[in-house]
């Protein structure tokens, strides 16, 4: 892991602004854990209004007791999200892009939430599930999942094996 970060309660854990690559060097977010807890005002994990990122093996976890956090807003174009876990088990939505579906390229992730939107596309229209999330944004994220995860804590974000499903490859 290359970093962890960590935010509580309030605010933004990552924000990207104005330091994105370009289309033959995109900017790189690759194997960081992102933690934020959810509380009483809206907490976000990543923020990116940024152009040509790509991001690579991250893990958020919105921890907390509330609905109204966002583990990743997306406003910038040409944005990659692959093999990605945004789990937000305190019911928060997991994935918001603020952009056309035509400006970000995702796949291979674990989107997860409890609560009852997944993810919001422009205009702030909401998809529940993945099923959902998968048509609006076709033909993205149709090799990623919605599972529970497991962290070992709040804070050490590697999966939990003891309560997880499924084995790791090594």
């Amino acid at each position: 892991v290359d970093e962890l970060l960590s935010a509580r309660e309030r605010g933004a854990t990552v924000y990207f602004i104005g330091n994105g690559g370009s289309a033959a060097t995109g900017g790189l977010i690759a194997n960081n854990f992102v933690t934020a807890k959810s509380g009483s005002y809206q907490t976000t994990g990543i923020i990116d209004v940024s152009s040509f990122e790509n991001y690579f093996h991250n893990t958020v976890n919105m921890y907390g007791t509330s609905d109204s956090s966002v583990a990743v807003y997306l406003k910038g174009d040409n944005t990659v999200l692959e093999n990605n876990i945004f789990a937000s088990p305190s019911g928060g939505v997991v994935i918001f892009t603020d952009t056309t579906a035509s400006n970000f390229t995702s796949d291979y992730n674990n989107l997860y939430t409890s609560g009852s939107v997944l993810g919001m596309t422009m205009g702030y229209v909401t998809r529940a599930t993945l099923g959902d999330w998968q048509t609006a944004t076709s033909p993205d994220d149709q090799n990623s999942v919605a599972y529970p995860v497991s962290f070992v804590s709040d804070f050490d974000l590697h999966i939990d094996t003891t309560n997880n499903k499924g084995a790791y490859i090594d």
